[in-house]
């Protein structure tokens, strides 16, 4: 169970209310006489506690105080326009880590008039800041060669849409983008598919390839180890080398305010990389977002991608060894990182969907 705590005005409203990610049901509190709708989300907690705090408007201010987390809205209407998608869990950090110095010099701390942290457990630190006039994202990476690799994209992809507009200001490990106002996903259900599998082929599309200014480190890639061992265990050659995103999941896209796909996020392993297993972990990823219908999630995704005529396809997907391999080695990729991150759910998670999705792909009618 979670209290919360909302100001609206002068008024203030309490409730207790159990954790909606855990009963995966939408859950409702009263404010002022109105029914507020709690979203529910599918998936293990430990996979989506990073995004939830994005369900918060950029206007109300977030902080923790113990076990209360409270939000003060500027005027009632925010308020209202924010509590029917409001998300609060227990799975939200009670202890807030500092925001790097940097950033605080970089925007102007005197700005600043809020902050959420939006990490959720994981290695790279995120930060929501609210200033008077917007709100920026503040994330910290554990290395170099990712922040790199993210600032990249961001330059390549912005652009065109792919990825954050531009960068506010960087510095060490640390970059800072303005924030688009976005929402991490609901569900996965055609449409949103599709459109996951067009952005993707977008970025393979990407002209002239990816500029590296910046001593990369291609083996670092999660996709680049999926096609080393697939290459390994059948024989194949890498038949498209190209821009990837890397780390290609359902988690990292984000949405808009009716819940339509916009654009993927979390461009840490941005680069060049072996496109076919890039590809064939957004299918895996796609069947594991929906364990109640894998078949379609996939063919959905690859709808998207694919051209009406099947051309467009990384060669040699039409292979079902490759694929085979390529996805067995997805998901050892998947559980590997889940032990990692000492998350259970997550990794039941994985292996309760490991053999449908498996089937799935190995299965496709190309």
């Amino acid at each position: 169970m979670v209290a919360a705590q909302f100001w609206t005005g002068t008024e203030s409203r309490e409730a207790t209310f159990a954790n909606p990610c855990v009963s995966r049901r939408n859950t409702v509190i009263a404010n002022r006489g109105r029914r507020c709708d709690l979203a529910g989300t599918h998936g293990p907690d430990s996979l989506w506690q990073r995004d939830r705090a994005r369900h918060c408007a950029a206007d109300p201010l977030w902080h923790v105080r113990g076990r209360t987390i409270a939000c003060r809205a500027s005027k009632p209407s925010t308020f209202q326009a924010f509590s029917r998608r409001a998300i609060v869990s227990t799975e939200l950090p009670i202890t807030m880590l500092p925001v790097p110095q940097i950033a605080l010099e970089l925007i102007g701390a005197a700005k600043i008039r809020g902050k959420i942290d939006l990490s959720g457990g994981y290695n790279n630190s995120v930060w929501k800041i609210f200033c008077d006039d917007r709100s920026y994202i503040v994330k910290r990476y554990r290395s170099e060669w990712l922040k790199n690799n993210e600032a990249n994209a961001i330059s390549v992809l912005g652009p065109h849409r792919h990825a954050p507009k531009a960068i506010y200001a960087q510095s060490a490990r640390v970059l800072i983008w303005p924030d688009d106002g976005l929402f991490p996903p609901r569900t996965l259900d055609e449409a949103y598919a599709r459109s996951m599998g067009y952005a993707l082929r977008t970025i393979h599309s990407v002209k002239g390839g990816v500029p590296v200014r910046y001593v990369d480190r291609p083996e670092w890639r999660t996709v680049n180890r999926i096609g080393s061992a697939a290459q390994r265990t059948v024989g194949y050659s890498i038949p498209v080398s190209g821009p990837v995103h890397g780390d290609v999941r359902f988690g990292n896209t984000l949405a808009d305010e009716t819940g339509r796909f916009v654009r993927f996020s979390d461009f840490e392993e941005f680069g060049q990389g072996d496109q076919l297993a890039d590809l064939v972990l957004g299918l895996v990823e796609a069947g594991c977002a929906r364990p109640d219908l894998p078949d379609d999630a996939i063919r959905w995704t690859l709808a998207g991608y694919a051209d009406p005529d099947g051309a467009g396809l990384p060669h040699p997907f039409s292979s079902k060894e490759v694929r085979a391999a390529l996805a067995h080695h997805c998901f050892k990729e998947l559980t590997a990182w889940a032990k990692a991150e000492a998350a259970p759910k997550l990794l039941e998670y994985y292996e309760a969907a490991r053999q449908p999705v498996l089937d799935a792909i190995t299965t496709l009618d190309i």
